[in-house]
């Protein structure tokens, strides 16, 4: 048998798990961790340009599906401070449909109130006794 003459690799040393690495039979979980901000600051990105608008198209408005965390473990250290800040744009996003509800609500109850011109109807009581 002639001798083998092909080129030879060394082994790819694995890092070993806890530093850093990931072992092959494990989920990444700061990985998914990243893909769950990631579309959360989407999310975020989205109402804010909504709140934002003056005038809202109804395509533009969000779906009615209620939103369901991911099952991962307790987040990352190194992610926390990511995940307070979109939670604090959260809370002011909330703090700002909070006012502009409340602006809608009193703008319909004034144009509730506003002379039109046209004779509003008015309740008729009828007496069932007679």
């Amino acid at each position: 048998m002639p001798p083998d003459t092909s080129p030879q690799t060394a082994p790819v040393p694995r890092p070993r798990a806890g530093a850093g690495a990931v072992p092959h039979d494990q989920p990444d979980w700061h990985g998914l961790w990243v893909e769950a901000l990631d579309e959360l600051e989407l999310e975020v990105d989205r109402a804010e340009a909504l709140l934002r608008a003056d005038h809202l198209p109804g395509s533009a408005l969000p779906g009615t599906g209620a939103w369901r965390p991911p099952s991962l473990p307790p987040i990352p250290p190194d992610l926390v401070d990511r995940a307070r800040g979109i939670h604090a744009r959260q809370l002011d996003i909330a703090s700002g449909m909070t006012r502009r509800l409340g602006d809608l609500a009193k703008q319909a109850t004034l144009t509730g109130k506003l002379e039109t011109g046209r004779e509003r109807p008015r309740p008729l009581l009828v007496d069932r006794a007679c």
